[in-house]
């Protein structure tokens, strides 16, 4: 009996050992992935959207994973660099910093100099006016939603879809909306906003920013200088016998490249380990091997989106030194998106899967 007891015991420790080392391992993986999350996602949202900082992480990063209960997160200036920095118990710890003209930027595999002494995002004298005139309405100025409303638009039915969106189903699962216009043949006829929140605040677009590249594409074609139908221009891709050279920029923008890519957003996934983990997001996603072959299989894939990202910045920066003007004079300035921040990678490819801000009335013009 006393050896079944002895068995029973070491076998027990050793299990506890396993889960223990098990978790430790998990946790180290798991927890850069949350301050760098947490570090981004505040320093935008204070810097940029100029919400509390205290609102932002219990509302918006917290509730997201239980590991955030032992995160911290706070803004400050260092060495006269606006910062969001997250860590948990010190061994952890992410920065994020803000610069004027091109939002947050995670400080990874670089230093905080380094991207402080980038210049893309200068647009030196001829750096444009944002204002609108505020007699005029939506889309050409800042005059509040259309009243009275156009012929056939019940007003009541209007209401009360407004206020749906808004409405909490329970404690536990929320929408959380922060803002809602309703556009109806060309003119903004309702327009609403949590408390907090307002029309001139810039608002995180998420992959709604994979538009606006795909934009920014469609107006390299039309000028002559992208092909949509040749091999992506990939330098990571050049070798003869590479099978990835048979992508085509048409292909990437259609998301059916057949690269590997894991869009779950979790501890262990790609996409996670690309935006909160590397340096160069595009140069990540460019060096993932085939899963399938081109074109035969479709597959969301925010790394392919900031392939196209980089492809547009070596594009436009043979004819704009400073690419973010590019940026502006090409495609924000002339759809009237005056307020858009797309935010760089620490690589400076501004990021085409998720981080555009610009006010919700801009967005609807987009």
């Amino acid at each position: 009996m006393k050896r079944w007891f002895k068995f029973i015991l070491i076998s027990f420790a050793l299990i506890c050992i396993m889960a223990i080392a098990g978790a430790g391992w998990y946790i180290s993986k798991a927890i850069p992935i949350g301050t760098g999350y947490a570090a981004k996602y505040l320093c935008s949202s204070v810097y940029i959207s100029k919400r509390d900082p205290e609102i932002v992480f219990r509302d918006d990063i917290a509730p997201v994973h239980f590991l955030y209960s032992i995160i911290d997160a706070d803004t400050r200036t260092e060495n006269g660099l606006k910062v969001a920095v997250a860590n948990s118990f010190g061994f952890f710890k992410s920065k994020a910093i803000y610069r004027e003209g091109c939002g947050c930027t995670l400080v990874v595999g670089t230093t905080d100099d380094t991207l402080k002494n980038q210049t893309f995002m200068n647009s030196g004298p001829d750096k444009p006016s944002w204002k609108l005139p505020q007699n005029l309405p939506w889309p050409d100025g800042g005059r509040e939603s259309m009243q009275p409303l156009p012929l056939g638009i019940n007003a009541d039915k209007l209401k009360l879809a407004v206020a749906h969106a808004f409405a909490e189903p329970g404690p536990e699962k929320k929408r959380n909306t922060r803002a809602i216009l309703v556009v109806y043949d060309g003119q903004l006829i309702a327009e609403r906003y949590a408390r907090g929140f307002d029309r001139k605040m810039p608002l995180l677009g998420w992959s709604m920013s994979k538009s606006v590249t795909n934009a920014l594409v469609g107006v390299l074609v039309a000028q002559g200088k992208l092909d949509l139908k040749q091999p992506a221009p990939v330098a990571e891709w050049q070798q003869p016998e590479d099978p990835r050279g048979k992508i085509t920029l048409d292909m990437l923008l259609r998301m059916s490249s057949g690269l590997k890519f894991e869009e779950t957003y979790a501890a262990f996934y790609a996409v996670t380990d690309m935006l909160y983990n590397s340096h160069d997001f595009a140069a990540f996603s460019a060096d993932q091997p085939l899963e399938t072959e081109p074109d035969t299989e479709w597959y969301y894939s925010s790394g392919t989106a900031n392939i196209v990202a980089r492809i547009v910045r070596r594009t436009a920066e043979k004819e704009y030194p400073n690419y973010y003007t590019f940026l502006r004079q090409e495609l924000f300035e002339k759809i009237g998106m005056r307020s858009a921040i797309m935010e760089p990678d620490p690589s400076g490819t501004f990021v085409g899967s998720s981080y555009t801000f610009a006010t919700p009335r801009d967005w609807a013009r987009f």
